[in-house]
């Protein structure tokens, strides 16, 4: 048999490419409103506020004209007086907290990309070779778990180590291209260890049913 060797996924990894992008950008916004947007606010609230309670609206057209800002404020930014509402310290800390959170989950699925770029797995006639550079003889597998397989292209190997104990490793296919095709090798040669002869011996004799 030719080697069989995964390899990574490009729909999967454009995905998680573009996934990670939209992360960074919303952190730039979220950034953005935390450090400038939302303290210029303030500044031009207090401005506004001030002169609207000295009765110098004049003043404030001016100098919103000359600044380039807008005159008239948002409904939801006004209270019942008619007074601007300031962006309180929280507000300021829930934006900052966003963008953390966005760079964090940004820089997680960017890592991931790059693990998973240096990760494949081999099959050959020797065994299935896993992602962590351990061989798995043929032999030594003993059931293929496909229940996710058809929904989220999973499927779990399980196998005995030398000391006899059950271990298993996932075939992801969605993440690495090939693992259909070590899979189905895979269960070719399970099935040749495990004829279906052999299976029904096992079981033993089938009771007939009574006239």
């Amino acid at each position: 048999m030719d080697p069989i060797e995964t390899q990574i996924s490009s729909r999967w990894q454009l995905r998680m490419i573009l996934v990670s992008l939209g992360f960074a950008v919303f952190s730039a916004w979220f950034a953005y409103d935390g450090a400038v947007a939302y303290p210029a606010f303030n500044r031009r609230a207090v401005l506004h506020n001030n002169l609207q309670e000295e009765g110098r609206r004049d003043e404030w057209l001016a100098l919103a004209k000359e600044k380039g800002w807008p005159v008239e404020f948002e409904i939801e930014d006004l209270d019942q007086q008619r007074r601007v509402k300031l962006k309180s310290q929280m507000d300021l800390q829930v934006q900052i907290g966003l963008a953390i959170f966005c760079v964090v989950a940004a820089l997680a699925l960017g890592a991931r990309v790059v693990v998973n770029r240096g990760r494949f797995m081999i099959l050959d006639n020797e065994g299935l070779v896993t992602f962590e550079g351990r061989c798995v003889p043929l032999a030594r597998i003993v059931e293929i778990d496909k229940r996710r397989w058809e929904r989220k292209s999973i499927a779990v190997v399980h196998f005995t180590d030398d000391l006899g104990r059950r271990r298993k490793v996932v075939l992801d296919d969605w993440i690495h291209c090939g693992m259909d095709t070590i899979l189905e090798h895979l269960e070719t040669e399970l099935a040749k260890a495990n004829p279906p002869e052999s299976q029904d011996a096992a079981a033993g004799p089938v009771a007939e049913d009574e006239a």
